[in-house]
């Protein structure tokens, strides 16, 4: 039986498998943020890796204008965890394909 590494041991004995990957607490991350479209300028989407609880994952939000001019959440989004985030990064490119295909992005907005 292999010894194992002082590490594996550290986190052995505060109750933690050395196997699984550890979550490091940050702050979010914005990736993207750009208008809903080109006319509604109250309204935004922000695209930000964020933490709940321990779980990581992508934020995709719409956010409003409110009577201040600040910028805030609302419940419009939807939240992918990390484990998903490959296979949602697919579905979204085969829905970029498939617009270019049926002629609903011209070439600017496909980025090309």
């Amino acid at each position: 039986m292999p010894i194992p590494s002082q590490q594996e041991s550290d986190k052995a004995a505060r109750g933690r498998s050395p196997n699984k990957r550890e979550t490091i607490a940050f702050e979010p991350v914005v990736i993207a943020t750009f208008w809903k479209s080109p006319r509604d300028r109250k309204n935004s989407i922000v695209l930000a890796i964020k933490q709940y609880e321990g779980h990581t994952f992508l934020d995709c939000r719409l956010f409003s204008t409110n009577s201040e001019g600040q910028s805030v959440p609302t419940a419009k989004g939807v939240t992918v965890g990390m484990p998903r985030l490959s296979e949602f990064l697919r579905a979204v490119q085969k829905a970029h394909v498939k617009a270019i295909e049926l002629g609903l992005l011209d070439h600017d907005e496909a980025g090309e």
